[in-house]
């Protein structure tokens, strides 16, 4: 079967993008099943099996059943995934490519896909059906008969139907190079941020943005109270008047804008909790765009940190896991970010909180990036220690 439809506004604003889906394990996965698995779950979701054409009207996803993509499987350095992994290529060779990286004790699993057509909340479902499916084939040696799937249907659809309307404009970001540099927080320092978030009336995710907005204000010398702006993405799917599924569209997150002006000296907790307040108020009157706001950098302060770019990724999932693997963790790893500022994002795995923070190489050494989670982490240690 081919499948084939044009992309739409909101897709084609991403179509340079791209990142990785991580679950390292301990134990010996059975490759063969693996790709058993992972071809099962192209043919119901044949989104993973399409590439991009593109013609005079515009771009193409289009997939089609008689080829089926196979598992890249390697030994390999999981201390260096990135760079065993690489980059997708062009979109025209392939929007999605499962990896499978082993050493000595286990491996990881990794699934890259372009970002046009997926967001968070799709890809951890795509994840949770391909280990129940090779949970399956461990423990029973099949799996049902799969119907074949359709492409996702556009964003755009989606809003459409419901009403919404959608101004994306019509041409891909341009994309920079990244320093990605991940921190796991301290399980006590996690307790005392809930507990603090639980006191104040906000949550960690108003905590964890007040952190950042601080971090960013201190890093310039600049003296007194000066505007900052802190960019929340917002999962819209179980938001909408009508839920949408996870699988049924590809992209739908939303965009919340907060101004505020921040000192030096500033308390973060009120300050996590202004922008907090903000984005629940907005999030209830169905005022976030799936188009992000400009980024203008706020003056005078230094156009590199006067913008805080947050993304929480909440808690992720229970999975079915085979019983003879021990999953070990989830990560994410970015290559690249259309933003010129850096962006920061956190999730919950196993009880584990880690920060993923994203720095454009163009502005930021690693030794800055570095400088920057490292006081991020300080000063949640700091809010925590108060509870």
């Amino acid at each position: 079967m081919h499948h084939k439809r044009p992309l739409d506004r909101i897709e084609v604003k991403w179509l340079h993008e791209q990142a990785a889906q991580v679950y390292t394990y301990r134990g010996v996965l059975d490759e063969k099943l693996l790709a058993r698995a992972y071809e099962s779950l192209c043919v119901r979701h044949p989104v993973l099996n399409a590439r991009i054409s593109h013609d005079g009207d515009g771009y193409y996803l289009e997939a089609r059943d008689d080829d089926l993509p196979k598992v890249h499987a390697r030994r390999g350095d999981l201390a260096r995934l990135r760079e065993e992994i690489g980059e997708l290529p062009d979109p025209a060779d392939g929007v999605a490519r499962l990896n499978l990286v082993t050493d000595a004790t286990g491996g990881a699993i990794v699934l890259q896909t372009y970002l046009f057509v997926v967001d968070g909340q799709s890809w951890l479902a795509l994840f949770a059906e391909l280990w129940s499916r090779y949970t399956r084939l461990v423990t029973t040696g099949a799996l049902p008969t799969e119907e074949t799937g359709a492409l996702p249907v556009p964003p755009s659809t989606v809003l459409e139907r419901l009403g919404i309307p959608c101004d994306y404009r019509p041409s891909p970001s341009v994309v920079k190079p990244i320093h990605q540099i991940d921190r796991i927080l301290d399980p006590d320092v996690v307790t005392g941020l809930r507990t603090v978030a639980h006191r104040a009336g906000t949550t960690v995710h108003g905590l964890l943005c007040g952190a950042m907005l601080l971090v960013h204000r201190r890093l310039d010398p600049l003296p007194g109270e000066w505007p900052m702006l802190c960019m929340s993405a917002v999962n819209l799917r179980h938001r909408l008047t009508a839920p949408v599924g996870k699988l049924e569209t590809t992209r739908l997150v939303g965009w919340h804008r907060t101004d505020l002006t921040v000192r030096g000296d500033e308390d973060p907790v009120p300050l996590g909790r202004q922008v907090r307040d903000q984005l629940t108020k907005a999030i209830e009157a169905h005022e976030v765009p799936l188009m992000r706001p400009p980024m203008d950098p706020p003056e005078p302060l230094d156009p590199r940190l006067s913008s805080v770019v947050t993304t929480n990724m909440a808690v992720i999932p229970e999975m079915e896991f085979p019983p003879d693997l021990e999953v070990t963790g989830t990560s994410r790893l970015y290559p690249c970010t259309a933003l010129d500022t850096p962006w920061h994002g956190f999730y919950t795995f196993q009880g584990r909180m880690t920060i993923m923070s994203a720095y454009p190489t163009e502005v930021f050494s690693v030794a800055e990036g570095e400088g920057i989670t490292r006081r991020i982490t300080e000063v949640l240690a700091d809010i925590a220690a108060t509870a």
